[in-house]
Protein backbone atom coordinates (compact mmCIF):
# COMPACT_ATOMS: atom_id res chain seq x y z
CA UNK A 1 0.00 0.00 0.00
CA UNK A 2 1.73 3.25 -0.94
CA UNK A 3 0.23 6.91 -1.28
CA UNK A 4 1.86 8.84 -4.01
CA UNK A 5 -0.44 12.00 -4.41
CA UNK A 6 -2.94 13.84 -2.38
CA UNK A 7 -5.38 11.90 -1.73
CA UNK A 8 -8.41 13.68 0.02
CA UNK A 9 -11.06 15.90 -1.74
CA UNK A 10 -11.78 19.58 -0.01
CA UNK A 11 -15.30 19.63 1.02
CA UNK A 12 -18.06 21.63 0.26
CA UNK A 13 -18.22 24.91 1.95
CA UNK A 14 -19.26 25.04 5.93
CA UNK A 15 -17.59 23.68 9.32
CA UNK A 16 -16.20 20.49 9.63
CA UNK A 17 -14.11 18.33 12.38
CA UNK A 18 -11.01 17.72 10.27
CA UNK A 19 -8.58 15.02 11.71
CA UNK A 20 -4.34 15.76 10.10
CA UNK A 21 -2.48 12.70 9.19
CA UNK A 22 0.38 11.42 7.01
CA UNK A 23 -0.19 7.67 6.03
CA UNK A 24 3.17 6.55 4.68
CA UNK A 25 4.41 9.82 4.99
CA UNK A 26 2.12 11.79 2.83
CA UNK A 27 0.06 14.40 4.41
CA UNK A 28 -3.63 14.27 4.13
CA UNK A 29 -7.02 15.90 5.57
CA UNK A 30 -10.10 13.87 6.74
CA UNK A 31 -12.88 15.99 7.20
CA UNK A 32 -16.39 15.01 8.84
CA UNK A 33 -19.19 15.84 11.03
CA UNK A 34 -19.06 13.14 13.41
CA UNK A 35 -16.19 12.23 16.38
CA UNK A 36 -12.16 12.64 15.16
CA UNK A 37 -11.98 8.76 15.82
CA UNK A 38 -14.73 7.96 13.43
CA UNK A 39 -13.38 10.25 10.63
CA UNK A 40 -10.17 8.53 11.02
CA UNK A 41 -11.64 5.09 11.39
CA UNK A 42 -13.34 6.29 7.72
CA UNK A 43 -10.12 7.15 6.33
CA UNK A 44 -8.27 4.28 7.37
CA UNK A 45 -10.63 1.64 6.00
CA UNK A 46 -10.62 3.52 2.31
CA UNK A 47 -7.14 3.01 2.54
CA UNK A 48 -7.54 -0.57 3.67
CA UNK A 49 -5.11 -0.14 6.61
CA UNK A 50 -5.41 -1.44 9.88
CA UNK A 51 -5.73 0.09 13.16
CA UNK A 52 -5.93 -1.00 16.98
CA UNK A 53 -9.03 0.47 18.90
CA UNK A 54 -7.97 2.16 22.31
CA UNK A 55 -10.88 4.17 24.60
CA UNK A 56 -9.90 7.89 23.95
CA UNK A 57 -10.00 10.81 26.67
CA UNK A 58 -13.85 10.43 26.49
CA UNK A 59 -14.38 7.26 26.55
CA UNK A 60 -14.94 6.46 22.83
CA UNK A 61 -14.12 3.00 21.39
CA UNK A 62 -11.17 4.53 18.31
CA UNK A 63 -8.12 4.00 16.36
CA UNK A 64 -5.14 4.42 18.26
CA UNK A 65 -3.50 7.72 17.48
CA UNK A 66 -0.48 5.97 15.54
CA UNK A 67 -0.32 2.44 13.49
CA UNK A 68 1.98 0.63 10.89
CA UNK A 69 0.59 3.24 8.39
CA UNK A 70 -0.31 6.32 9.62
CA UNK A 71 0.08 8.78 11.86
CA UNK A 72 -2.20 11.38 13.44
CA UNK A 73 -0.39 14.54 13.57
CA UNK A 74 -3.67 17.22 14.94
CA UNK A 75 -7.22 17.35 15.35
CA UNK A 76 -9.49 20.49 15.35
CA UNK A 77 -12.21 21.83 12.96
CA UNK A 78 -11.98 23.68 9.74
CA UNK A 79 -13.90 26.43 8.04
CA UNK A 80 -14.06 25.95 4.27
CA UNK A 81 -14.99 28.31 1.56
CA UNK A 82 -14.53 26.19 -1.61
CA UNK A 83 -15.44 28.67 -3.89
CA UNK A 84 -12.97 30.93 -2.58
CA UNK A 85 -10.34 28.12 -1.94
CA UNK A 86 -10.10 29.30 1.29
CA UNK A 87 -9.39 27.27 4.41
CA UNK A 88 -9.05 28.11 8.18
CA UNK A 89 -7.82 25.80 10.70
CA UNK A 90 -8.11 25.88 14.87
CA UNK A 91 -9.49 24.25 17.90
CA UNK A 92 -8.50 21.06 19.87
CA UNK A 93 -10.14 17.36 19.87
CA UNK A 94 -11.59 16.90 23.08
CA UNK A 95 -11.46 12.76 22.32
CA UNK A 96 -7.78 12.62 21.07
CA UNK A 97 -6.48 15.51 23.19
CA UNK A 98 -4.69 17.11 20.62
CA UNK A 99 -4.93 20.53 18.59
CA UNK A 100 -4.31 21.85 14.74
CA UNK A 101 -0.62 20.78 14.04
CA UNK A 102 0.58 23.83 12.10
CA UNK A 103 3.74 21.69 10.46
CA UNK A 104 1.36 20.23 8.87
CA UNK A 105 -0.51 22.75 7.82
CA UNK A 106 2.10 23.82 6.30
CA UNK A 107 2.96 20.67 4.00
CA UNK A 108 -1.09 21.24 2.80
CA UNK A 109 0.26 25.04 1.79
CA UNK A 110 2.83 23.41 -0.19
CA UNK A 111 0.20 21.00 -2.00
CA UNK A 112 -2.37 23.03 -2.28
CA UNK A 113 -0.83 26.59 -3.01
CA UNK A 114 -3.86 27.88 -4.78
CA UNK A 115 -5.67 28.22 -1.40
CA UNK A 116 -5.59 30.39 0.86
CA UNK A 117 -4.85 28.43 4.36
CA UNK A 118 -4.34 30.04 7.49
CA UNK A 119 -4.37 28.18 11.21
CA UNK A 120 -4.94 29.17 14.68
CA UNK A 121 -3.58 26.57 16.97
CA UNK A 122 -4.04 28.04 19.80
CA UNK A 123 -7.29 29.41 19.32
CA UNK A 124 -10.44 27.40 20.75
CA UNK A 125 -14.14 28.47 20.66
Amino acid sequence: MAITEPSFTWPESGVYKVVQLSIDGKPLLAFGNIIHGNILASVLRKFGIEYKLLENRLHERVPAIEGEHYKVLGAGKAAIDAESKKAYFWDISGGYGIGINEEHVNEIRKLYADWAITSDPTKTP
